[in-house]
């Protein structure tokens, strides 16, 4: 499957089955090579860390998109999500 697939599967394990399981699966995606800039991987990690209140983690993550992200208003978002963590800290 491709990466984006792959990533997908993680967001719909995450409704079903819960975050925990999800970035259990994340984690896996993450020794895949096509993985290693990819900013919707971390974006998507930042989001789950969030939901489960673990802000710090959650911020590395979103910090991790910013830098992968090729497009400014992906960038801008994303550094929003950042701040929410950052407020919670």
């Amino acid at each position: 499957h491709s990466p984006l697939v792959k990533l997908n599967r993680s967001v719909a394990l995450a409704k079903v089955e819960g975050v925990q399981k999800a970035l259990e699966e994340l984690q896996q995606l993450k020794s895949d090579a096509s993985f290693n800039s990819y900013h919707l991987l971390y974006a998507t990690e930042g989001e789950f860390y969030f939901e489960m209140k673990e802000y710090s983690k959650a911020a590395e993550a979103y910090k991790k998109a910013i830098a992968h992200s090729p497009l400014q208003p992906e960038k801008d978002l994303l550094e929003k999500k950042l701040e929410s963590c950052l407020k919670k800290l």
